[in-house]
């Protein structure tokens, strides 16, 4: 059985010691502390484990998301944008139909934001621009 009472967020094992252990912990040890790092990591939300570098290391899912895109080439962070600003187009179809409940003033402000939407990879910049959502682009444009 493991101690339990460490600051699981610096968990950082190479992969040599989890895979056969090292003078602190077995290599079943070293699983155990993983599952138990990994369970916190999932309650959190916030981090994951890392598998690079030939470590296993706690790292925020963000960081570990800009390195996975920074490694893309143009075209796939291209597809990668334009899959997410579909999703969005799509999840916004619903505010299209007639009778939805919105006014119409807020209908004509998600046409506006679903052009910006099939815009975006016109734009200059386009694929190292974010795609903003409704209430970010609402605020861009002022409104």
């Amino acid at each position: 059985m493991i101690d339990k009472d460490f600051d699981w967020q610096n968990f950082d094992v190479p992969f040599d010691n989890y895979f056969n252990g090292d003078r602190e912990h077995t290599a079943e040890e070293y699983e155990e502390i993983f599952n138990f790092v990994n369970s916190k990591c999932h309650e959190s939300g916030e981090y994951a484990i890392d598998c690079f570098e030939d470590h296993y290391k706690v790292r925020k899912k963000s960081e570990i998301n800009e390195r996975i895109i920074s490694m893309l080439t143009s075209e796939q962070k291209a597809e990668s944008k334009r899959a997410e600003r579909d999703v969005i187009l799509k999840a916004t179809d619903v505010y299209m139909l007639p009778d939805f409940p919105i006014s119409e003033d807020q209908r004509e402000l998600y046409k506006q934001y679903r052009q910006y939407l099939r815009d975006l990879p016109a734009m200059e910049g386009f694929p190292e621009i974010g795609v903003m959502s409704f209430k970010e682009w609402g605020q861009w444009i002022g409104d």
